[in-house]
């Protein structure tokens, strides 16, 4: 018989009525794939195995006995973690865990309880509440309104519509909030096109990347006009920007 793995830290969802079998399966599924994320900030994954597993439950409170194949690793992502939910200075691998910490403090909000990562001999790592999301983007996000232009490649949704943009250079598809079924049907005028968005955008401090993108208005775009003003604004920027805080705040005081 094989011997049973280490534990590295245990997941406890703690809460007055938070017992294994009360919580869907789902919710668990998404928890523990969210943390196998956060342990792997740093990390370039093979995919040979998974970076964490599921060695055991523990009825009180939920706990759960995870064993990661690189402990070292896992409890310094899961303790830089911690240390961003207390706003203490990180590194840039943070952002990755922005999505994450987003999901597990959903979750914790369906459950009404709160998540503590914890070893046995450090203590707690990290803590994530139903606050957690709103902590971790202001640490991490700046918003404002902005036009943007890309390629549509999917609109639709059953009762929250969205848009697939795809943007130059950027690898993965954006995908942006679409307000109403009327919108979503004028997008679907302009699949496979080039288009002017109007809208609400959040950005990682860090790259200025956008991660969130609610639209407003739509229009088609001029034939190569939009794309080539763009790529001569990508040469300018640099880290001055890291320096901005709420977009809408910077805008106003240099207008005056």
């Amino acid at each position: 018989m094989a011997k049973k793995p280490t534990t590295t830290f245990w997941v406890e969802f703690k809460g007055g009525d938070v017992f294994p079998e009360l919580i869907p399966i789902q919710r668990l599924v998404e928890s523990l794939e969210a943390i196998n994320k956060l342990i792997a900030l740093d990390h370039e994954d093979s995919g040979a195995s998974p970076f964490l597993s599921l060695i055991g439950i523990q009825r009180g409170s939920a706990r759960l006995q995870c064993h990661s194949r690189d402990a070292a690793a896992a409890t310094k992502n899961l303790a830089l973690v911690g240390s961003a939910l207390n706003g203490q200075e990180t590194n840039k691998n943070i952002a990755n865990a922005l999505k994450p910490i987003r999901l597990l403090s959903g979750v914790t909000k369906y459950l009404n309880c709160k998540i503590e990562i914890r070893t046995d001999t450090e203590g707690v790592l990290a803590k994530i509440t139903p606050d957690s999301d709103r902590i971790i983007s202001d640490a991490l996000l700046a918003s404002g309104d902005t036009t943007i232009s890309g390629v549509v490649e999917r609109v639709g949704g059953a009762t929250k519509y969205k848009c697939a943009l795809r943007m130059d250079g950027r690898g993965d598809l954006l995908i942006c909030s679409v307000p109403t079924k009327e919108s979503a049907k004028s997008l679907g005028k302009y699949l496979y096109s080039d288009v002017v968005l109007d809208g609400r955008a959040e950005w990682l401090k860090g790259n200025w990347e956008i991660v969130s993108f609610h639209i407003s208005a739509v229009r088609p775009a001029p034939q190569g006009a939009i794309r080539d003003r763009l790529k001569e604004m990508r040469k300018y920027g640099g880290e001055a920007w890291d320096k901005v805080g709420q977009l809408d705040d910077f805008l106003k005081s240099l207008r005056g």
